[in-house]
C-alpha cells in the first residue's frame, strides 16, 4: 500500500529553541514538549501554538458526557485534525467544570492502542502552581480512571453513523431549526473568545458545521478505522490465527469453493458454526461497550455487536481488510496486487475532496468502497486468496481433523 504523506509542517519557535513537526505527526509528546518548552500556563495560550490542521478539523458538542461540561455558547471543542491518531478537548465557559483542563487522546499505532491523557492549567480555584499532566487513562490527580467510562481496553466514545446526539449537526452533519440558530449565535460571538477565536473557520456562515464539510462524519470514519485496528490487536490476543481468518472471510461473505465444501464435509465440520461472527465474538469476551465506539452499553437489543456502520466503512469489514493488509505485507503476492486493484478501482471511482479523504482512510486500512460501484470487484479480487488461505490454516490449526476449539 502507498502511504502518503502531507509536507506541510509546523514550526513551534520558543525563545531560541524551535522543532520542526509535521502537522499529520503532531502527538501529545509533541504538546508536552510545547507547553513546557514556552511554560503556557493558560489553555487560551496553549491554542494558538496548535497546528492549523488540529484547529481546522474539528466538531463542537454543546452536550457532553466527558468531564468537561459543555453548552450552545461554550461547546466542547473536539479537535481531531485530517487523521484523529491525535484528538485534542477543551471548553471556553471560565464558570464550568473542566475549563482549566485539556483533555486528549492518543493512538499508539504499535500498541493497537488508545492512551487518555489529562493536561491540568494552575488556578486560583485548583491552587496549582505549575502544569499537571496525567498519568496514563487517569485524571491529572489520579481519582477517576478513563476506563470507567471508556472501556477496560479504553477507547473513544462516539456514537455510530448517522446521529450523533449532543454535536452541532448531530443528525447526518445537518443543522436545523434550534441547533442552526444557536449555531449562528455562537459563530456571531466567537471572534471575541479567548478560547474559541482560535479555531479556524471556514468561509461559509455554517463552517466547519455544513453538510459539505461532514465534521461528524469524517470523525466517525477515522476513528472507526483507528478503532477497528485497535480491535485487530485484541483479536491477535484473544482468537487463533484460524479463528481471525474466518472472522475476515465471514465479515466479507467470501464463498467457499466445492471442493473446499467437501474437505468440510469430509471432516465433519460445520465451518459457518465454527467461524459464525456471533460465535467468535463470544470467544473474545469482550462486552458489547468494550469493542465498539458506540455509546449503547450492554444493550440486549443490538443484535450485531461485533459491526456496526461508523461511516463510509463497517467494523468487521474494516477488520477484514486489515487481516487482508497483513498478510499481505508479510509476502502474499496475490493479496498485495488485489490490494492495488482496490486502490486504482478507489481512484478510478471517485473525485476531488472525496477522493482524497477516502485515500486518507486507505492508508490505514484498505476500502473496499461499500458505496462505489466497484465494491463487488474488489471483494472478488480479494476473497478467493483469502478463502484458501484461511481453509489452509483451518486444517492445520483449527477443528477440521478433531482438533478441540
Amino acid at each position: 500500500m502507498k502511504w502518503f504523506w502531507v509536507i506541510s509542517a509546523v514550526l513551534l519557535s520558543v525563545q531560541g529553541w524551535a522543532v520542526a513537526v509535521p502537522a499529520e505527526t503532531f502527538t501529545y509528546e509533541d504538546l508536552v514538549a510545547l507547553i513546557q518548552a514556552k511554560n503556557l500556563k493558560r489553555v487560551e495560550d496553549v491554542l494558538p501554538a496548535l497546528p492549523d490542521d488540529l484547529r481546522s478539523n474539528y466538531t463542537l458538542m454543546y452536550q457532553s458526557r466527558a468531564l468537561q461540561r459543555a453548552s450552545y455558547n461554550n461547546p466542547r471543542a473536539i479537535l481531531f485534525g485530517k487523521d484523529a491518531k491525535f484528538i485534542l478537548t477543551f471548553i471556553g465557559d471560565q464558570n464550568a467544570f473542566g475549563f482549566e483542563t485539556l483533555e486528549t487522546i492518543q493512538f499508539r499505532p504499535h500498541e493497537r492502542s488508545f492512551d487518555f491523557r489529562q493536561i491540568v492549567f494552575p488556578t486560583i480555584q485548583n491552587g496549582l502552581k505549575d502544569v499537571k499532566f496525567s498519568q496514563q487513562n487517569k485524571t491529572a490527580d489520579g481519582r477517576v480512571s478513563c476506563t470507567s467510562c471508556h472501556g477496560s481496553e479504553p477507547r473513544p466514545n462516539w456514537d455510530h453513523y448517522r446521529v450523533w446526539p449532543g454535536a452541532y449537526g448531530g443528525h447526518d452533519d445537518q443543522l436545523e431549526g434550534e441547533e442552526e440558530l444557536k449555531y449562528r449565535e455562537f459563530v456571531s460571538t466567537r471572534n471575541t473568545s479567548p478560547f474559541y477565536k482560535y479555531l479556524i473557520q471556514g468561509i461559509k456562515p455554517k463552517d466547519p458545521e455544513d453538510v459539505s464539510f461532514r465534521p461528524n462524519l469524517r470523525l466517525s470514519d477515522l476513528i472507526g478505522s483507528l478503532n477497528s485496528l485497535r480491535a485487530m490487536g485484541i483479536l491477535e490476543r484473544k482468537l487463533g490465527i484460524w479463528q481471525r481468518l474466518g472472522f475476515a472471510v465471514n465479515s466479507l461473505e467470501c464463498k467457499f469453493t466445492d471442493e473446499q465444501k467437501k474437505v468440510f464435509e469430509n471432516a465433519g465440520r460445520d465451518v459457518a458454526q465454527d467461524i459464525d461472527l456471533g460465535v467468535l465474538f463470544k470467544q473474545v469476551g469482550l462486552s458489547n461497550s468494550d469493542w465498539g465506539t458506540e455509546i449503547f452499553g450492554d444493550d440486549k437489543d443490538v443484535k450485531r455487536p461485533w459491526d456496526h456502520q461508523s461511516g463510509f466503512g463497517y467494523l468487521a469489514e474494516n477488520i477484514a481488510m486489515i487481516i487482508v493488509q497483513n498478510l499481505a505485507l508479510e509476502g502474499n503476492e496475490t493479496l498485495k496486487n488485489a490490494l492495488q486493484t482496490v486502490e486504482v478501482n478507489l481512484r478510478n471511482d471517485h473525485l476531488g475532496s472525496e477522493l482524497e479523504f477516502l485515500l486518507k482512510l486507505n492508508e490505514s486500512i484498505p476500502y473496499l468502497d461499500d458505496f462505489g460501484k466497484n465494491y463487488e470487484a474488489n471483494r472478488s479480487a480479494v476473497c478467493p486468496e483469502l478463502t484458501r488461505v484461511f481453509v489452509n490454516e483451518y486444517i492445520a490449526k483449527g477443528p477440521a481433523f478433531g482438533r478441540p476449539l
